[in-house]
């Protein structure tokens, strides 16, 4: 899902996401006239709108996806701190307080939401070895 704005809702990526920000709780009508106004007029109004409410940041990872790679994930109190093959990749302020969770989700199957309302479904082509 594109949750940042500039970053595409689909791809390799290293987020982090926080609903549990008091202001996701308070945010169900702003979000959905925000999504409204979207569909009428400008998206980056519930594009921000989206970003803020979810606590969503993230980083597209442009790799060579078939050689060996190392990645670091630093989670402290105020920050999470993204690292491949040693350089950093995002810093993520704000980052949830629970316990430590990792979704790792590879499949050729797509469902697309945007803060314009937009919704899809589908597959990809997947060519080509897979393992």
């Amino acid at each position: 899902m594109a949750l940042v704005p500039g970053v595409p809702g689909y791809g390799w990526k290293a987020a982090a996401v926080n609903t549990t920000l008091t202001s996701s709780l308070l945010a169900g009508v702003p979000t959905a006239l925000a999504v409204l106004w979207t569909r009428l007029r400008d998206g980056t109004i519930a594009e921000r709108w989206v970003q803020r409410i979810s606590g969503a940041h993230e980083a597209r990872l442009d790799l060579d996806w078939t050689a060996w790679h190392t990645f670091d994930l630093d989670w402290q109190r105020d920050a999470a701190f993204f690292y491949v093959d040693g350089q950093s990749v995002l810093r993520a302020p704000h980052p949830p307080r629970g316990p430590l969770g990792c979704v790792a989700w590879v499949d050729n199957q797509f469902a697309v939401a945007t803060p314009r309302g937009e919704f899809r479904f589908g597959t990809l082509d997947a060519p080509g070895t897979q393992c």
